[in-house]
Formats: C-alpha cells, sequence, structure tokens
C-alpha cells in the first residue's frame, strides 16, 4: 500500500513538474518572441535581418508579426519579412493578402521577394494565377522570371489563365513561354496558340511554334 501511494505521489511529483516546464517555455517563447519584434525595429540593420530571420525560423508563431512588418516603411524590412514569410511556407497562409499587397510595391527588390513567398506558401491556382498578366508586364525582368517560375509550377490548372494571357498585351510572349514549360498538360491552349502563329511578331510566332511542339499539337 505504502510503495502505490509512494508511486502515485512520485506521479503526481512528474506532472507537476511538466507542467511547470510547459509554462516556463511558454512564457520564454513569449519572451523571445517580443524581443525579436523589438530588435526587428532597431537602427541596426544587422540585429533587424538576425530577428526577422530568426522570426521565420518561429514558424506559424512568427507569422503575424511578419505580416504588420510587410507594412513597413522601409522597402528593406518589407523585403525581409517577405523572405522570412517564404521561409515558413504554407503554414504563413494567413500572410497571403498583406503579401499580394507587396506585388505593387515600388521595389523591384520586394516584389520579388513577395512572389517568391507566394510561390512558398502556396495559396492555390485561384489566387495566384489571376495575377499571372498583370505582373507579366513589370519592368523588372526578375519579377517576370520569378511569376513564370511559380505559374508554371501550377502546370495545368495554370492554363485557363495562360490562355487568356495569349490575348493581353505584353503578356503574350511571355504566356507562350510558359505553355513551352508545361508541355502536355497544356494541350486545351493548342486552338489560341496556333491563332498566335499568325502574329506580326515574329518572336511571338517562334514562341507559339516552340510550346506547340512541346505540347505535342500535330
Amino acid at each position: 500500500m505504502t510503495s502505490l501511494s509512494n508511486r502515485r505521489g512520485t506521479c503526481f511529483v512528474l506532472a507537476v513538474g511538466f507542467l511547470l516546464l510547459a509554462c516556463t517555455y511558454a512564457s520564454a517563447q513569449k519572451v523571445s518572441l517580443d524581443k525579436l519584434v523589438a530588435d526587428a525595429k532597431s537602427s541596426d540593420p544587422a540585429v533587424q535581418r538576425q530577428a526577422i530571420h530568426d522570426m521565420g525560423e518561429l514558424g506559424a508563431e512568427g507569422v503575424p508579426p511578419l505580416t504588420e512588418l510587410l507594412k513597413s516603411d522601409s522597402p528593406v524590412v518589407r523585403g525581409y519579412a517577405a523572405r522570412a514569410l517564404a521561409m515558413i511556407g504554407p503554414p504563413a497562409k494567413g500572410a497571403t493578402e498583406a503579401i499580394i499587397d507587396l506585388l505593387g510595391d515600388p521595389e523591384p527588390a520586394v516584389r520579388r521577394y513577395a512572389i517568391e513567398a507566394l510561390q512558398a506558401i502556396r495559396p492555390g491556382p485561384k489566387v495566384a494565377v489571376p495575377l499571372f498578366a498583370k505582373l507579366m508586364q513589370d519592368s523588372d525582368p526578375g519579377v517576370r522570371m520569378r511569376v513564370m517560375e511559380a505559374v508554371a509550377e501550377a502546370k495545368g490548372q495554370a492554363v485557363p489563365a495562360l490562355i487568356e494571357a495569349l490575348n493581353t498585351e505584353g503578356a503574350t510572349f511571355w504566356a507562350c513561354i510558359i505553355l513551352r514549360d508545361i508541355g502536355p498538360d497544356a494541350v486545351d491552349a493548342v486552338p489560341a496558340l496556333t491563332e498566335k502563329l499568325k502574329d506580326p511578331n515574329q518572336q511571338i510566332r517562334r514562341e507559339a511554334v516552340l510550346a506547340l511542339a512541346a505540347i505535342g499539337s500535330p
């Protein structure tokens, strides 16, 4: 009986110990996050950069403060925050709307990081693909390249938007290239690509031929 009582007492002590440890850990995490938020506003760029990176290492817990940093007056901070959210990936879906707002940022580097974040978060083609035609007219080649990579990853799901982009000034050339990368999954784009064989722009005609060849159209 005494042995049973001792075992129960030991279990109780262990349970209390684990509870205290959990509370201590949660408290430490809160203090750590608060410090990172403060450091992200530091005037020292190195401290700022490290703090934002460390928020990304926290995973989902770092999403709310990083989302706020996307609104910073500093393009450097906005860019770092977008990159940190890209590190987090799908658990950062709650930041999607704020990241989309950055696609109109005046700084090309920030726009690139925003696309990188969306690519990592994968909000789905219904969110990502409609942005294609607009972004493919971006003045920065780096932005266009990242958009191409992101849309090509959507494969067949991206085809309807790419067909529309074929008839959008400034996006036709790029749409042909991405449809070529998608290959056979882009078979629904064959009629629209065939029409582009009559385009007055020689480069577009050439890319349309290459896309049709990659798709395997007769």
